[in-house]
């Protein structure tokens, strides 16, 4: 237990210092966590939150390439996993892609399509382990639009930008678990 307690916090503070260094560096460090620690994952799923998760990042960023569509499903995954605000009773990703006024996404003829197994792969990194900066403890994003810059608050703290995307934090005096 000593030694997983050790690892996991070495885990955690060598994926935020070296994230903005080298990827590279972020993908060894998952792969030797996976390998030593066992498959986690960050929320419970089954193949239809798969599925409608892959949809919904396609949706909502396909545009921003796949860096920018995990982006988006780590966003949907925090909502499952946090224990705060207007998502606390969210229990699983079908729900929270669907839950009323949230994406927008998933009103245009691009969700409507089953997710390819490309999706569908991009999907579980984000169930099982995946999250990155801006994204990693967002709550909330918006595209503004091409060129025109991200407000300081959407719901929550501005946390950065990723091409036209803005991501938000939810507010720091709440503990959201995630």
């Amino acid at each position: 237990f000593v030694f997983f307690a050790i690892f996991r916090l070495f885990y955690i503070f060598s994926y935020k210092i070296f994230f903005i260094n080298n990827n590279c560096f972020i993908n060894f460090y998952i792969f030797i966590y996976i390998y030593l620690i066992g498959e986690n994952m960050r929320v419970k799923y089954n193949s239809k939150d798969v599925d409608v998760l892959g949809r919904i990042m396609r949706a909502e960023a396909q545009g921003e390439g796949i860096f920018g569509m995990m982006l988006v499903g780590n966003v949907v995954i925090n909502r499952v996993a946090t224990t705060c605000g207007v998502f606390k009773n969210i229990k699983d990703i079908y729900t929270a892609v669907f839950q009323k006024g949230q994406f927008e996404g998933t009103t245009i003829p691009l969700f409507n399509k089953n997710a390819t197994s490309k999706e569908k792969e991009l999907a579980l990194k984000c169930i099982k382990f995946w999250r990155a900066y801006p994204a990693y403890e967002a709550l909330y994003f918006q595209n503004p639009g091409r060129g025109k810059s991200c407000k300081t608050r959407f719901w929550g703290p501005f946390a950065g930008r990723f091409k036209n995307h803005c991501f938000y934090n939810g507010d720091k005096g709440q503990s959201c678990g995630i």
